[in-house]
């Protein structure tokens, strides 16, 4: 991992319905000095995953869940939380009880 002036490059996993949206791919390279910031560069590549991480006002999809190693980026700075070079950002779907 490398970081650089465009932020560090990262590892992005995916969960198997939104690498549906990437060709199949389920690990993915991006760069970003924040998690929004890696996902917009991520979504701006796969354009059939942003409609499923981006509301139609431009905000992170709550349906989904966002960790930067083990912690729940909510619990951080949101799509705010800074990334560095050793970073996996993993997206999954959330889990809605009944």
């Amino acid at each position: 991992m490398t970081h650089s002036e465009n932020g560090a490059t990262i590892q992005v996993r995916l969960t198997q319905m939104l690498a549906d949206h990437c060709g199949g791919e389920d690990t993915l390279t991006v760069q970003g000095r924040t998690v929004g910031e890696a996902l917009r560069n991520l979504t701006a590549r796969h354009p059939g995953l942003a409609r499923l991480v981006w509301t139609p006002a431009g905000e992170f999809n709550e349906q989904l869940v966002a960790f930067v190693g083990q912690e729940d980026v909510r619990r951080l700075k949101g799509m705010n939380t800074p990334l560095g070079e050793d970073d996996e950002l993993m997206l999954i779907t959330a889990v809605e009880g009944g």
